[in-house]
């Protein structure tokens, strides 16, 4: 294999130890930046993460996380033009390559050597808000350490998605990774959930309605606004989402035409529709989030029993070279359970694991699931699982036989299921989150299994929410395909 002029300095940390907490340097990137134009900078924000700083041979990953463009029209063609869900062109979203930093951030931008003309970027990559046919465009730059050799341990994990930066576990090891029967997650640090806003009514609106923009301000149930909110993910991030038990505004509308009602924007969710506009009291289920396999539908509205729950999410066209986090889920409508700050919210997605060895030894469990929807939602709907996220383990000198790999949907939220069976108190459940992506170089164990939706009552029904769908399982994945192996993984570069 030629080596790529993109080497950067291969085990320059020496052994690494055991590795534990958050070890990667997360740098939003600030403006866009073309493919093939030589030597390029990359103006970045301000860094979170590993407290390590840029200098000149650093191995640094260039990811576009969003960039879709959607039909946004307010009808069944919403998404991809047909379905109620997708996209009509995914873009950049998802490519990424290896770079060589060249020196030490200055004037707010990272001087590069990457392996396109004229050691430039392979890719272009944008920066850009919300137009009407495209959602917000975001990428992020990531410091890349570059060990001899290392040990797991079940401490080491990523920084959550933060709308601009993060949700992404690198590594490159030039010798031996040895597993330590660690257990390394990146649960639902993708792409976040619609937040279950509380709402009672009180603007236009319809019960057929896919879009329409979100409330510009909240502040619980006397909200003036209808339906529930749209999953994050590659087409753009909604007004609102749910981090950490509450409610976060994004500042804003990242998606054509608004982030509310049923229609699912490529990989993300849809929010509930509720068929009570006037007062939004009839809760319909928000929709799974998607990667691998395509997210759950949410459930049925209340007594209009209407089939106008949140569409499930779209698949992301994964390959090698192209991935993403899990789509956040779709929130349920909500008017009621005042006081539960969870409640209809839709789930986070898993975020990614990026790992480039010369070996593995040993045994350990990686998992990049998505996060499961709030169960104990009253007489409201419930939101929209989180999609599995996307697991890379490329090893040169085998070793993939002791990983044990996860990237499974998350289930959808329930709704009011401590209440006896009763026909007139059905509300709609969430629907579950779609599996996520694997790529093992060898042989390993996989599980890349859909969420299952939510239930509604006691004994529980459906009632319209479904699964999410199995995601994409890949063995012995070829290490010289794709962008990701620019350059190669540091032991076979000669």
């Amino acid at each position: 294999i030629v080596q790529s002029n993109t080497c950067a300095n291969p085990a320059n940390l020496g052994n690494g130890g055991t590795l534990s907490g958050v070890i990667n340097t997360y740098y939003p990137a600030t403006a866009s930046v073309t493919a093939g134009t030589g030597n390029t900078t990359i103006p970045v924000g301000t860094a979170r993460g590993a407290a390590a700083t840029i200098a000149a041979g650093d191995l640094l990953l260039v990811m576009q996380m969003q960039d879709a463009s959607i039909n946004s029209t307010n009808t069944a063609s919403y998404g991809n033009g047909a379905s109620g869900a997708g996209f009509t062109a995914i873009n950049n979203s998802g490519n990424y390559e290896f770079v060589k930093a060249s020196g030490p951030i200055s004037g707010g931008a990272i001087p590069i050597t990457g392996s396109g003309v004229n050691g430039g970027l392979i890719y272009s990559y944008t920066i850009a808000a919300a137009t009407g046919v495209k959602g917000k465009s975001t990428y992020q730059v990531i410091r890349v350490p570059q060990y001899a050799t290392a040990t797991l341990s079940s401490t080491l994990t990523a920084s959550a998605w933060d709308g601009s930066s993060g949700g992404v576990l690198a590594l490159d090891i030039a010798g031996a990774l040895t597993l330590n029967a660690a257990t390394v997650s990146v649960d639902a640090l993708g792409f976040r959930g619609a937040a279950g806003l509380q709402l009672n009514g009180g603007v236009a609106g319809a019960n057929t309605d896919y879009v329409h923009t979100s409330p510009a301000t909240y502040t619980g149930v006397v909200t003036a606004g209808v339906d529930g909110g749209k999953g994050e993910g590659v087409a753009g991030t909604p007004l609102w989402v749910e981090v950490a038990n509450t409610f976060l505004s994004t500042g804003t509308d990242g998606y054509p035409n608004g982030g509310m009602a049923r229609g699912a924007p490529a990989d993300a969710g849809g929010g509930g529709t509720d068929g009570g506009q006037a007062a939004n009291d009839q809760n319909a289920g928000g929709g799974g989030g998607s990667n691998g396999g395509t997210g759950g539908s949410g459930g049925d509205s209340w007594n209009s029993t209407l089939g106008i729950g949140g569409v499930g999410g779209a698949p992301f066209p994964s390959t090698l070279g192209r991935i993403g986090l899990g789509g956040g889920g779709g929130g349920g409508s909500r008017n009621n359970s005042p006081g539960d700050a969870q409640a209809s919210s839709g789930a986070a997605g898993g975020g990614i694991i990026l790992f480039r060895v010369g070996s593995l030894t040993g045994t350990a469990t990686l998992t990049a699931n998505g996060a499961t929807a709030y169960a104990g939602t009253l007489n409201d709907a419930g939101g929209g699982g989180g999609a599995g996220g996307t697991i890379v383990v490329l090893s040169a000198g085998g070793g993939e036989g002791g990983l044990t790999v996860q990237a499974r949907g998350g289930t959808g939220g329930n709704a009011w299921s401590a209440q006896p069976f009763g026909l007139a108190d059905r509300h709609g459940p969430g629907g579950g989150g779609g599996g996520g992506v694997v790529y093992l170089s060898g042989a390993g164990s996989i599980n890349v299994n859909g969420g299952l939706n939510g239930i509604t009552l006691n004994p529980g029904v459906a009632y319209g929410a479904t699964a999410g769908t199995t995601g994409t399982p890949v063995t012995n994945a070829q290490i010289s395909q794709g962008s990701g192996t620019h350059p190669e993984p540091a032991v076979l570069r000669t």
